[in-house]
């Protein structure tokens, strides 16, 4: 879209929405109708998927994110936070409501310092837009069948910056 966009303004000095809309149409009315098709069978399919659940599947769902997702999720970041805090010498607390609104997990405790961070798997790397969000140091993890490795560059780069 972006490089019709680019055209559309090379072919028009005073652009507007209501002109792009009948630029963009009357060139491209077929790709529109097929854009359509597409995704009104994709919305059907789902109103399908929706229609045939059953009260067993939603509970079923409901249980494995509150019980075990949330359960391995937050035991891991204490195992995490327990081999980070050991290497270097810290403590920490885990995030209390207000702090994890701000997408915080926890608080590491480096002589006399509070440090929040965030606790994401290795594979939040590649969500190059989603990590630039954080302001805090985010300690990486990648859970392997010998344990957890757990990188934490960002927060020595972090205490390295700011003493």
């Amino acid at each position: 879209m972006s490089d019709l966009f680019r055209e559309f303004l090379k072919e028009e000095p005073n652009p507007s929405i209501d002109k792009w809309a009948n630029w963009y149409l009357s060139k491209h009315k077929n790709e529109f109708n097929e854009a359509f098709k597409k995704i009104k069978a994709k919305v059907n399919e789902f109103k399908e998927t929706l229609e045939n659940l059953n009260d067993e599947e939603i509970k079923d769902w409901l249980y494995d994110l509150i019980i075990n997702k949330t359960f391995e999720g937050l035991y891991v970041q204490i195992l995490i936070l327990k081999k980070v805090s050991t290497t270097l010498k810290c403590h920490y607390r885990l995030a209390n409501q207000k702090e994890e609104s701000k997408g915080i997990d926890a608080i590491l405790l480096c002589k006399d310092k509070e440090i929040a961070v965030q606790i994401k798997p290795s594979s939040f790397k590649a969500e190059k837009q989603l990590t630039d969000k954080f302001t805090v140091p985010i300690l990486f993890y990648e859970k392997t069948k010998d344990g957890i490795i757990v990188d934490i560059s960002q927060l020595e780069d972090h205490l390295k910056s700011n003493g």
